[in-house]
C-alpha cells in the first residue's frame, strides 16, 4: 500500500513538469475602461505571443492560437469595436489596432508564415479577412466611417495592399495561387 502511495505522488510530480515544458506562450494583456472582455487560448504550440491593449467602452476581442510561434499585437481604443482573431499552423503574426466607435476586424490565418495588418481609425469600418498557405501578407487601412473590406489569399507569396480614406469605400478581393500581387487605394 505505502509503495502505491510513493508511485502515486511521484507520477503528480512529473505530469506537471512535463505539461509545463510541453505548452509555452505568452499573453499581456492591458484593460482600461468599463465592459471590455479579452478571450485568449493558445493551445497546441509552443513560443506563441500576444500583447493587448484595450482602453474605452464595451470592447470585445478573441484571440485563438493554435501551433507554434503565432504573434499577435492587437490594440482597442474607443467604445463597440470587436475584434476576433484566429491563427493556426505557426510563424502567422497579426498587428491591428482600432480607434474610434463600431469598427469590426476579422481575421483567419490558417499555413505558415502569413503577416496581417490592419488600421482602423473612425467609426463602423469592417474588415474580414482569410490567409490561407504560405507567406501571404496583407495591409488594410481605414480611416474615417462605414468602410467596407474583404480578402482571400490561398496559396503562397500573395500580397494585398489596401487603403480607404474617406467614408463608404468598399473592396473586395481574393487571390488563388502564388505570387500574386494588389494594391488598392480608395480616396
Amino acid at each position: 500500500m505505502i509503495a502505491r502511495l510513493s508511485i502515486y505522488s511521484l507520477t503528480l510530480l512529473i505530469l506537471p513538469w512535463q505539461v509545463a515544458l510541453a505548452q509555452s506562450g505568452s499573453v499581456h494583456i492591458e484593460q482600461v475602461g468599463r465592459d471590455i472582455d479579452a478571450d485568449v487560448t493558445q493551445r497546441d504550440g509552443v513560443g506563441s505571443t500576444a500583447e493587448i491593449s484595450q482602453h474605452g467602452t464595451s470592447l470585445e476581442l478573441e484571440l485563438l492560437q493554435d501551433g507554434s510561434h503565432h504573434t499577435a499585437e492587437l490594440s482597442q481604443n474607443g467604445s463597440d469595436n470587436s475584434m476576433d482573431i484566429s491563427q493556426f499552423g505557426e510563424r502567422n503574426q497579426v498587428d491591428a489596432s482600432q480607434s474610434g466607435d463600431g469598427n469590426s476586424i476579422f481575421l483567419l490565418q490558417d499555413g505558415v508564415d502569413n503577416l496581417a495588418y490592419f488600421l482602423q481609425e473612425g467609426s463602423d469600418n469592417f474588415a474580414r479577412a482569410n490567409q490561407n498557405g504560405r507567406g501571404n501578407s496583407l495591409s488594410v487601412t481605414q480611416i474615417g466611417n462605414s468602410n467596407f473590406s474583404e480578402d482571400v489569399q490561398n496559396g503562397s507569396g500573395n500580397s494585398i495592399e489596401k487603403s480607404q480614406i474617406g467614408n463608404g469605400w468598399s473592396a473586395i478581393v481574393e487571390q488563388h495561387g502564388s505570387g500574386l500581387s494588389v494594391s488598392i487605394k480608395q480616396e
